[in-house]
């Protein structure tokens, strides 16, 4: 008599019903992984912007008002009440090629901010990191809970 060589029904799906549990476990974890690195390079992208602004500011040697971000301009040029100076940006922070935040620059004489505010649905609008603000001096308003 020859005997059948191979798995039976029940083995079978025991073996993916192991394999969904660890997927279902797994999934999440991955995700949240994900969202991590995406704001964590949302962050060192402002940072990076800060300090171009800073260097903007003192090589141009102009107060933050007259410091603007430009998709296409960088350097500075004369005006009537004084120099503007240009800091190349587009206004977006892009991951894997991807938009995830669109950053606005609010000057003042002596002191500004930098808010991204999240583009698309990769993190829900009411969750504290959908917003990011970084602050002249390098405070990001929600590292306690958006860097964990």
């Amino acid at each position: 008599m020859k005997k059948n060589k191979g798995f039976t029904l029940i083995e079978l799906m025991i073996t993916v019903a192991i394999i969904a549990i660890i997927a279902m476990f797994a999934l999440p974890s991955y995700q949240n992984a994900q969202r991590k690195a995406r704001i964590a390079d949302a962050v060192a992208q402002m940072t990076e912007l800060q300090s171009q602004i800073e260097k903007a500011r003192l090589v141009g040697r102009v107060p933050y008002n007259k410091i603007e971000l430009h998709a296409t301009k960088s350097g500075s040029e004369g005006e009537g009440d004084g120099r503007k100076v240009y800091v190349r940006h587009n206004g977006e922070i892009r991951y894997n090629n991807q938009l995830i935040y669109k950053v606005v620059y609010t000057p003042n004489n002596n002191r500004y901010t930098l808010n991204a505010v999240v583009e698309g649905t990769w993190i829900p609008t009411d969750n504290q990191c959908a917003q990011l603000t970084l602050d002249a001096q390098g405070n990001l308003a929600q590292k306690n809970y958006c860097q964990k």
